[in-house]
């Protein structure tokens, strides 16, 4: 039996192209990220996402960050 294929990450196309976001901003959507299995066997538990960016000082932006499955938030924040 061939091992299971990893899920397939790719940008959704009604991901914002650019856009100015002001120091306290709050819920805003800066990317749509499609997961789709790549084997039939269903994804049941994906444990984390590694958010990544080149900014030194990212994380004193980037907080707080919600994860969606269509209007249903995953976990919490």
């Amino acid at each position: 039996m061939a091992a299971p294929r990893p899920p397939d990450v790719s940008l959704d196309g009604s991901t914002p192209i650019t856009q100015t976001l002001n120091a306290g901003q709050t819920n805003v959507t800066f990317a749509k990220i499609k997961l789709a299995n790549g084997s039939a066997t269903a994804i049941n538990n994906m444990n984390s996402i590694q958010i990544g960016s080149d900014s030194t000082n990212a994380s004193d932006y980037l907080t707080n960050i919600k994860i969606y499955d269509g209007s249903t938030q995953l976990g919490s924040t």
